[in-house]
C-alpha cells in the first residue's frame, strides 16, 4: 500500500547504462481526480520528457560542455549546419594545397598505381568518416574526448587529443610554408621585387594576422561556409586550367606518352604513398561536423561524405593525371 501524503509525485527514474542514461523519458505518478471504489488505481501515469543526462547530449539540447586539451572548458551552443554547407566544409578540409604535389606523386609512383592508391585511400577514408559518425551516434558524444572516454577510458581521451594536436600543428605549419612559397611571387608580379610589401615576411604577417587568426577564432565549422565555398572555386578554376593545358597539349602533339610510367617498382614509387595516403584526412573535425548537420542522421551525413569525398576523388584523379602528363 502506498504511505506517501496524498499528491506527492512518485518519481521513477529510467535505468542507467554504461552510457549513460538510457531514456530521456521519466514516468511521473500524479493523484486521480476521481475518487474510487477501495481497490481501484489510487495514482494514474503520464510521460513527460527530461533533459538528457549531462554527458548524454541528445538531439533536443542546445548546448555542449567540452573540456579537453583542445577546446578548454569552452561551452558550444547547437548550431545547424546545412547540407550544401557541410559539403562544402568537409570538401575544402579534405582538398588543400597539397593537391599541387600530386602530379609529383603520379609520376613518383607510376599512373596505374598511384590511381588505385588513390582509389584504395578513397574507399578506406569514406568507411572511417562514417565510422566515426556511427560512433558518436551510438554514444551521443560529439568529441573524440567524450568517444574516447566512453570506449578505452581517460588515457585514451589524452592520447586521443594529443594526436589530434601534434597533426594539426603539423598540417598548420606545412600551409604556412606553401603560403609562403606561392603568395610573394604573386605579390612582386603586381607591386615588384624590391617592394617592402612584396616581402615574404610582410606577405606571411599579413595573411596570418588579417586572415588565419580571424577565420580560426569562431568555434564553429559552419562559419566557413563562405570561405570554403571560395576555396572550392580556386580549385574548380585550378583544375579547369589543367584540362585545358592538357587538352592544348594534346592537339599539338607536345605531350610525350611513349614516357608515361604505368608503374615505378622503386624506392621513389614508395616516398609517393605518403603524399597520396594524406590526400583524404580531415578525419579530426568529423564529430564536430556531424554534430552541427541540420536534422543530424547518419543518412545524411552518409550523403554528405559520399558527396565531398567523391568531388575530391575527381579532383585528384584530374590532377594528378593532366599534371603528371603535362610535366
Amino acid at each position: 500500500p502506498e504511505t506517501r501524503p496524498r499528491g506527492e509525485n512518485l518519481l521513477v527514474h529510467p535505468p542507467t547504462t554504461l552510457w549513460g542514461t538510457q531514456s530521456v523519458h521519466e514516468t511521473t505518478w500524479k493523484p486521480s481526480t476521481s475518487r474510487r471504489a477501495a481497490g481501484a488505481s489510487f495514482f494514474r501515469s503520464s510521460t513527460k520528457e527530461t533533459p538528457p543526462h549531462p554527458h548524454q547530449p541528445g538531439p533536443t539540447m542546445k548546448a555542449d560542455a567540452r573540456s579537453g586539451l583542445l577546446t578548454g572548458k569552452l561551452k558550444k551552443f547547437k548550431v545547424e549546419s546545412s547540407l550544401a554547407s557541410s559539403i562544402f566544409n568537409m570538401t575544402n578540409m579534405i582538398i588543400g594545397a597539397g593537391v599541387l604535389a600530386l602530379p609529383y606523386a603520379f609520376r613518383a609512383a607510376g599512373l596505374l598505381p598511384a590511381l588505385c592508391v588513390c582509389v584504395a585511400v578513397w574507399l578506406a577514408s569514406s568507411y572511417s568518416f562514417m565510422l566515426l559518425a556511427r560512433c558518436a551516434e551510438a554514444l551521443q558524444q560529439f568529441s573524440y574526448k567524450h568517444v574516447a572516454v566512453e570506449t578505452y577510458g581517460a588515457f585514451a581521451a589524452t592520447f586521443s587529443e594529443g594526436a589530434i594536436m601534434i597533426y594539426t600543428i603539423g598540417n598548420m605549419i606545412g600551409r604556412q610554408i606553401i603560403l609562403g612559397d606561392l603568395l610573394p611571387p604573386l605579390v612582386q608580379i603586381f607591386l615588384g621585387v624590391d617592394s617592402l610589401l612584396a616581402q615574404r615576411w610582410f606577405v606571411m604577417a599579413s595573411i596570418t594576422l588579417f586572415v588565419l587568426i580571424p577565420v580560426s577564432l569562431s568555434p564553429y565549422i559552419d562559419s566557413l561556409k563562405w570561405s570554403s565555398l571560395f576555396g572550392l572555386m580556386c580549385m574548380c578554376y585550378v583544375v579547369v586550367m589543367f584540362i585545358a593545358y592538357f587538352c592544348r597539349g594534346m592537339a599539338t602533339s607536345t605531350i610525350a606518352m611513349e614516357e608515361t610510367r604505368l608503374a615505378n617498382p622503386s624506392l621513389l614509387g614508395l616516398m609517393a604513398f605518403p603524399l597520396l595516403v594524406v590526400s583524404f584526412t580531415a578525419h579530426y573535425n568529423t564529430m564536430d561536423m556531424y554534430w552541427e548537420l541540420k536534422r543530424r542522421s547518419i543518412p545524411r551525413m552518409q550523403t554528405v561524405v559520399r558527396s565531398s569525398t567523391g568531388i575530391c576523388l575527381a579532383v585528384y584523379v584530374i590532377v594528378g593525371t593532366t599534371g603528371y602528363l603535362l610535366f
